[in-house]
């Protein structure tokens, strides 16, 4: 019997921006200043982005907002996820229950790893949105280390930026 495959790389669009954020402070106070600054109104999603892997879950929140200016969203996620992993202790006896929790830090884009958080503006051009005022309005947060553009090229895993 044929089998057909469905290639994903087909239907992830890259037809996005994507801002790169350092910073150490938590996200819903980030949240709050970059609202104020860039003057938008992100509000928490209901559920987090999960991801499961062999021995833990990874959940990433995310921030969401509809800008009728662009007619696209806006989207504030974090990239790191400490997740907790069950590491069986060698006793050396075979019916042990010894366990050892570790944690463990997830990325929701594993080749940048350096990064914080990101906001994705979705199915906008650099010709609609003003990408200097924006990284300006975001470099100007105190609580921001830096923001900066991210090339979509370099990404591996744009399928992990799909927050339907």
């Amino acid at each position: 019997m044929k089998k057909n495959k469905l290639m994903l790389d087909e239907l992830v669009s890259t037809d996005f921006l994507l801002v790169g954020i350092n910073a150490s402070t938590e996200m819903y106070q980030l949240a709050y200043f970059i609202n104020k600054e860039v003057n938008i109104n992100l509000q928490r999603a209901e559920f987090d982005i999960d991801f499961y892997y062999k021995d833990a879950i990874a959940l990433f929140p995310w921030y969401e907002y509809y800008s009728k200016e662009l007619q696209s969203k806006v989207y504030f996620v974090a990239n790191k996820s400490y997740s907790r992993e069950q590491k069986l202790n060698p006793t050396g006896n075979l019916f042990s229950k010894e366990t050892n929790e570790e944690y463990r830090i997830r990325h929701l884009i594993p080749e940048l790893k350096t990064v914080d958080y990101f906001i994705k503006i979705e199915e906008a051009t650099l010709d609609q949105v003003n990408y200097k005022s924006l990284l300006y309005q975001l470099n100007s947060i105190k609580q921001i280390a830096t923001a900066y553009q991210i090339d979509n090229n370099i990404i591996k895993t744009p399928e992990n930026l799909i927050f339907h």
